[in-house]
C-alpha cells in the first residue's frame, strides 16, 4: 500500500509518506557525492546504467544500500515509491537499465528538478526484480509529478494538481476523486483504508489552508490515511 502527498505552505513545502508494508525493518542511509555506480542486472540481457553521484541524499532502505524505498537529496528533490498492480514495464530495448528501486537512487544522485527527472526517465529502462510500483517525485519549488509504467510505456502526470498518490493510477484516482465534495461531486469524504479513498482524503488535505505548523499537520494527515499496524514508517 502507501500514501504520499505534498503540502505547500507560504514558508515551507512538506512531502509526507505513510509506508504501509509487511516488513518494518529498515535503515536511513547517507548516500555521498562523487561515487561511481553501476546498476544491478535483473537479467542477462540488461545493459547496466553507469553514473557518478552529483548529489548527496538521505534515503530509507529495506533491501540494501543503493536500493531505496524513498528519499531526498541535497537539492530538495524527493522521490517516493508506492505499489501499483497496474504497472507493466517496457519490453527489452537498447536503453541502459535500472531496477525498480535503483530508479529512485539514480534520480536522487543526479538531478534537482522535475524537468530533469522527466527528461532522463525516458532515457533509461526499468528492468524489475519483483515489484509493480509507481513514483511521486517533488522538487524544492513544490512541483510534483507521478511516474507510472503502464502498458509498457512511461506515463507522466504533472502540474499544479499533482500533489498526492496512493495505489491506483493517477488517472483512475483523479476520476474517482471527481465524485466527491471539493472536487466537483456530491459524495461526502470517504473514510475506508482503500487506495482510492485514501487518495481523496490526502487530496483534501493538500487543498486545505496551510497551518502555522505544516509538519504537525502532515503527521495528522498521515494518521488519517494510515492503516493501523500495516503502517510501518511515517
Amino acid at each position: 500500500a502507501c500514501t504520499t502527498f505534498c503540502l505547500s505552505g507560504p514558508d515551507s513545502k512538506i512531502v509526507a509518506k505513510s509506508y504501509d508494508w509487511e516488513e518494518a525493518a529498515g535503515l536511513v542511509m547517507v548516500n555521498k557525492r562523487g561515487v561511481r555506480k553501476v546498476s544491478l542486472r535483473a537479467s542477462l540481457w540488461d545493459k547496466p546504467a553507469e553514473w557518478v553521484s552529483k548529489h548527496a541524499s538521505l534515503t530509507f532502505n529495506q533491501y540494501g544500500r543503493e536500493l531505496p524505498n524513498g528519499g531526498m537529496n541535497d537539492s530538495g528533490l524527493v522521490v517516493e515509491i508506492m505499489w501499483l498492480d497496474a504497472s507493466r514495464y517496457p519490453k527489452r530495448d537498447q536503453r541502459t537499465t535500472v531496477n525498480e528501486l535503483q530508479w529512485i537512487q539514480f534520480m536522487l544522485d543526479q538531478f534537482e528538478t522535475i524537468d530533469e527527472v522527466a527528461e532522463h526517465a525516458q532515457k533509461i529502462r526499468v528492468s524489475p526484480v519483483t515489484a509493480k510500483v509507481h513514483y511521486l517525485a517533488c522538487d524544492r519549488s513544490g512541483e510534483c509529478a507521478a511516474f507510472e509504467y503502464l502498458a509498457g510505456n512511461l506515463t507522466l502526470s504533472r502540474g499544479n494538481d499533482v500533489r498526492a498518490l496512493t495505489n491506483h493510477t493517477y488517472e483512475a484516482s483523479t476520476a474517482y476523486r471527481r465524485e466527491y465534495q471539493g472536487f466537483g461531486g456530491s459524495k461526502k469524504t470517504p473514510h475506508t483504508p482503500g487506495s482510492l479513498d485514501r487518495f481523496v482524503r490526502a487530496s483534501l488535505a493538500v487543498k486545505a489552508a496551510p497551518s502555522k505548523n505544516e509538519v504537525e499537520r502532515a503527521f495528522a494527515v498521515l494518521a488519517d490515511v494510515g492503516q493501523g499496524d500495516l503502517s510501518k514508517w511515517n
